[in-house]
């Protein structure tokens, strides 16, 4: 049997956990060790010392055009890094400077090379020889050592005569005279072409600082380009395939079961004995083990995915999201060719659009495949999907056909609510300013703590009506109610699947077809917010082209979602706020992109006294309650108080609350994965 060998971080270095643990699968792989769990735990013991922090969390100056931001009755203990809006990198201008650099060393190569030449003329320069003593006193003219005239090389080398003295004309000098000059001169020249301070030390310096420019337009282009590869059109963020097993794990019985159960998982009659959370983990647990490439995926690395689960849950360093985002990026890259092969060349995204399977990222791809596989575990518990039902608060219920059989409801007839005269509906008055991030994200879980029927998922549509008559719009999703798998709650582990493979989902659909019943014209300006699933469903309807035909979204929000695969057109103008601690926006696998109309708030809550795990949406609200005093993010509250008439006399809020069913046939469905496509 071979061992395998764990490469283990410099001494003092800085160890990322998801790093250690793919340097340790690959080191397993190479050496096929049947029992990697003797190698695995070593590779994490550099990275579990008690350190206040294994990394440094993110700070201004890291790449991306990043500013610190503070601003008064922030919350004792927050950091905050505010990059991209206005921080955008002009890349030409970069490119301009380090040609100036080059050039300016250039000028300072040829102006060492002068001094070369004036150095070799005062070596070569020789001093007129003494008249003999004797010969003078005869000649009675003189002194005991004659004088002679000497120009000075310096004077004649081309390097210039500013500030030497000597050049100003003739000077009567001793041989011994000479030879103190020469030296002075020679020395002054070594100090000017070698050592430090010198032209040559200039000219090196102003060529690095060039090059690390340089590098920095790479990386500036680099993240650019990445982010339109990894965009698929609406393919959105990935990696929540692993997300669901690392939910799992978080959690003792999850946990226990993949630890112990995982051949019987496989077997969908026992899901018939098991209810609740038990079975939502039995359903999951059984779309990853029915499939061989998953099933090899999550039996060997159980440890890696509990010790990496385990480093997430104590959010101490303020850069979990780090550690997963590398781990799930080198696991998408390992299932990937696998992976590729069993999905057909051609995929559906969310708006109904075709794309080739081809121009997804690894990560969309596997994700893809797994949301079909958890598409039909789910079939086979509770039902093919028959349709979806929304259902406005103190109002009536509309039936849409399911997301796969019409994606977000384009081709059905979805009328406006209306008032017995015909004139457009009220909503609920909604009483609580929405002028800031906070206030929004406070709204949100206000919606999630009212709604006490865990049987259906739940949405806001929020209108404001302007003293003008106009109307402007806040859509707001909440995030995951239900981890299970298709079930009548459609905010379920199933539709993230779904969303972040970028699939037909019944959230989005929900979500849009929920924006027509509410009445939004087509010029109104709209907002739309999402936490968690909510911020993969709300930047996939942002970025969805079906959508923009159709109506006028100006502005997102988001807050801990995995958000870096959405392609945002230039019109949407977007704020993400991410918690360096809290491990779900890293479930992409890549950075959220920065652009003139993306701004990225990076916080970190670690040393701050806020109570929860930083996923939590109040959490997020706490830390950036008062946001203000950077130009992007004053430009963002902005467009938000005027699409909620913050401070706007005559203007009036009310909302429409809607509950949204999801509804199968009941029978266990016999289809397999291949009909799912």
């Amino acid at each position: 049997m071979s061992t395998a060998t764990v490469p283990q971080p410099a001494q003092g270095g800085v160890c990322d956990p998801g790093q250690a643990l793919l340097d340790a699968d690959r080191a397993v792989q190479n050496s096929r060790d049947p029992f990697p769990e003797l190698t695995l735990g070593d590779a994490l013991t550099p990275c579990t010392k008690p350190r206040s922090h294994y990394f440094n969390p993110p700070t201004a100056g890291d790449g991306d055009g990043s500013a610190s931001l503070a601003w008064p009755g922030m919350t004792a203990g927050v950091t905050a890094v505010v990059s991209g809006g206005t921080y955008a990198v002009d890349t030409d201008a970069l490119s301009d400077f380090a040609t100036a650099l080059t050039n300016a060393a250039g000028y300072l190569d040829d102006a060492r090379a002068h001094a070369l030449d004036a150095e070799s003329e005062a070596q070569d320069a020789v001093a007129r020889p003494e008249p003999d003593k004797d010969t003078s006193d005869s000649q009675g003219g003189g002194s005991f050592f004659s004088e002679f005239h000497w120009s000075d090389p310096m004077c004649t080398s081309g390097f210039g005569n500013t500030g030497i003295a000597s050049c100003s004309g003739p000077s009567s000098y001793s041989t011994s005279s000479f030879e103190t000059l020469r030296t002075a001169a020679l020395d002054a020249v070594a100090a000017l072409t070698t050592g430090p301070g010198s032209l040559q030390d200039v000219a090196d310096s102003l060529r690095a600082l060039a090059s690390d420019v340089m590098d920095c337009v790479s990386v500036y282009n680099g993240a650019e380009s990445g982010a339109a590869a990894a965009g698929g059109g609406s393919f959105g963020m990935a990696a929540w395939g692993a997300l669901g097993i690392l939910m799992m794990a978080s959690s003792p019985l999850g946990f226990l079961l993949l630890l112990g159960a995982t051949s019987a998982a496989t077997d969908p009659d026992l899901t018939k004995y098991a209810d609740g959370d038990l079975a939502d983990v039995l359903d999951d647990l059984t779309a990853v083990m029915s499939d061989d490439d998953l099933a090899e995926w999550a039996q060997t690395d159980l440890l890696k995915i509990a010790m990496l689960v385990d480093y997430a849950r104590n959010a101490k360093t303020g850069r979990e999201a780090a550690a997963i985002e590398t781990y799930l990026a080198g696991v998408a890259q390992r299932l990937d060719p696998e992976i590729s092969t069993k999905l057909p060349e051609e995929l559906t995204t969310g708006g109904g659009q075709t794309i080739p399977t081809s121009s997804l990222t690894p990560m969309e791809r596997v994700v893809y495949y797994m949301s079909v596989l958890s598409a039909d575990v789910a079939a086979r518990r509770f039902g093919d999907p028959t349709g979806l039902t929304l259902t406005v608060h103190g109002g009536s219920s509309l039936t849409i056909p399911p997301s796969g059989r019409d994606p977000m409801a384009w081709g059905t007839d979805v009328p406006a609510l209306k008032k017995a005269d015909g004139t457009a509906a009220d909503g609920e008055k909604v009483n609580r300013p929405l002028g800031t991030a906070a206030d929004v994200i406070r709204y949100s879980d206000s919606l999630k703590a009212q709604d006490d029927d865990p049987s259906s998922g739940v949405i806001s549509i929020v209108r404001t009506t302007h003293a003008d008559g106009t109307s402007s719009w806040v859509v707001v999703v909440p995030g995951t109610t239900d981890w299970g798998l298709g079930d009548t709650n459609p905010q379920d582990l199933l539709t993230n699947l779904q969303a972040v493979a970028g699939a037909p989902n019944d959230l989005e659909t929900s979500v849009v077809a929920a924006m027509r019943r509410a009445g939004i014209g087509p010029d109104d300006p709209v907002g739309i917010y999402g936490h968690s699933q909510g911020a993969i469903v709300a930047s996939n309807i942002a970025a969805d082209p079906t959508v923009n035909e159709r109506y006028n979204v100006t502005t997102l929000l988001t807050a801990g979602g995995p958000t870096a695969g959405a392609d945002l057109p230039d019109n949407v103008n977007a704020l993400h706020l991410e918690n360096g601690a809290d491990a779900v926006p890293a479930l992409d696998g890549a950075p959220t992109p920065r652009t003139p109309t993306r701004t990225v708030v990076t916080l970190d809550t670690t040393d701050s006294d806020l109570e929860g795990y930083p996923h939590g949406s109040l959490v997020y609200a706490d830390a950036v309650e008062g946001m203000s005093g950077d130009p992007a993010i004053d430009a963002w509250t902005h467009r938000l108080e005027s699409l909620t008439g913050t401070d706007e006399k005559g203007a009036t809020t009310s909302a429409f609350v809607f509950d949204i069913a999801r509804h199968t046939t009941g029978a266990p469905s016999q289809s397999g994965s291949s009909s799912r496509f």
